[in-house]
């Protein structure tokens, strides 16, 4: 009996292990399957909190730094031209030729304008003067020409001057060559203000404030009186034929 008995214990013992391996076997299977379900919720919401998680990190636009746009600017440069260099070969109102004024001793004269322009286009050399300025024989006066230009002297008691310069509108302005640069791009004789050489006398006259009349001479004029003069052919109507540093005649 005693062994029947050890035997039933033995299987019941071992019932007892076989029972409490299968509740343990179920009780792993409980966990595996818990902890799957965790790995699965895991897996499934961490990409929502990374896509949550960038979208609170992510620069927008609106916040990005603002870009400048750098514009070069154009610059434009603009040359001006110079005024044109204008060299005056005789003024009216002075009387003055190369700035040299009537009465001038001739040496003096003479060297300015061979200086600038070189010798005359001619020359008279000392001739016998009009009746009016000195006695018969005498050989007193001379005249040279540059273009239209003409200049007279005279020699008087062995002193030989500039009396008089004249020039006729249409004719060449003489042009020559500075001693120093820059050189001229003009080369002009000038008249007094306002007025031009188309003027009649009676509009030169107007405009300088010494009416046009007939002079002592016959000729149509606007003259100051031992300075310059416009004088006309005929009418005081017509514009100048000849202009003068102090009027000459001789008939």
């Amino acid at each position: 009996m005693r062994l029947r008995e050890f035997v039933l214990i033995g299987i019941i013992i071992l019932l007892v292990g076989v029972i409490a391996g299968l509740g343990l076997g179920a009780l792993s299977d409980d966990e595996t399957t818990d902890a799957g379900s965790d790995l699965a919720t895991s897996a499934d919401t961490n990409p929502s909190e990374q896509e949550a998680e960038s979208a609170d990190t992510a620069v927008t636009p609106a916040s990005a730094e603002p870009t400048t746009t750098s514009t070069a600017s154009t610059t434009t440069t603009t040359t001006t031209m110079p005024p044109p260099l204008v060299q005056e070969v005789a003024n009216v109102p002075e009387q003055t030729v190369l700035g040299l004024p009537l009465d001038s001793l001739l040496d003096e004269v003479e060297y300015a304008m061979f200086e600038v322009f070189g010798a005359p286009d001619s020359d008279t050399g000392w001739i016998e003067g009009c009746p009016f300025d000195g006695p018969a024989g005498e050989l007193n006066e001379r005249a040279m020409r540059w273009g239209g230009l003409l200049l007279n002297f005279r020699s008087r008691g062995g002193v030989e001057t500039l009396i008089n310069w004249s020039w006729r509108p249409g004719s060449a302005i003489p042009t020559g060559s500075l001693p120093v640069d820059p050189q001229p791009d003009e080369w002009v004789i000038t008249l007094h203000d306002g007025v031009d050489v188309d003027m009649s006398l009676s509009q030169i006259g107007a405009e300088v404030g010494i009416p046009a009349v007939i002079n002592d001479f016959g000729y149509p004029a606007v003259q100051q009186r031992g300075a310059w003069t416009y004088v006309a052919l005929e009418s005081v109507d017509e514009p100048p034929f000849e202009i003068m540093a102090r009027f000459l005649a001789c008939d």
